[in-house]
């Protein structure tokens, strides 16, 4: 990576955290979601991580749940995208996005280009626990495939049903 692309990371990262801080001084809807000052693991109910498929930076590469490594490719952030939704960005500086912006159930989240899309924002909505329901624009919510807890199961979109496999945790890894 050269000097640049990390200056402009770094450029990011900052206006990021800023505009959270100032969501949450304000008393607005980002109050229940995680700081996005850097990097973040995305857990599943299994206590597995999301991770890009195979470390790939190319586009319409799926999501899926695998034991988390701490390498780069289960590590996210979080980008305020604006009226409470957030982009979440890949190590590629990619965006999690709704496969040909399907609105269907079991459809799988892929990386993809950061387009400024509707099917690229996501809406954090706390379950409990410290976990969250993450929305997507079709207001379903992200879904361990099949409620399975084994390696390299997809992350699909479902009907929100208040179930474990909905729920994920969002920590800053040790």
């Amino acid at each position: 990576m050269n000097s640049t692309s990390g200056s402009g990371l770094r450029r990011l990262a900052v206006t990021t955290a800023a505009t959270v801080t100032a969501l949450v001084s304000a008393g607005g809807v980002a109050q229940a979601a995680p700081a996005a000052l850097q990097s973040q693991e995305i857990r599943t109910f299994a206590d597995k991580c999301f991770t890009v498929r195979n470390q790939s930076a190319a586009n319409s590469v799926p999501i899926d749940q695998f034991q988390c490594q701490g390498d780069f490719a289960q590590q996210f952030s979080l980008v305020a995208s604006g009226s409470g939704t957030y982009y979440i960005t890949t190590f590629a500086g990619k965006c999690l996005t709704v496969r040909n912006q399907s609105a269907a159930n079991s459809v799988p989240i892929d990386q993809f280009t950061c387009q400024n899309d509707f099917a690229q924002r996501f809406s954090l909505v706390p379950s409990g626990s410290g976990t969250y329901y993450i929305r997507t624009f079709a207001g379903k919510c992200l879904t361990v495939r099949n409620q399975s807890a084994a390696n390299s199961v997809p992350i699909d979109q479902f009907t929100c049903q208040n179930d474990f496999a909905q729920r994920f945790s969002i920590a800053v890894p040790a």
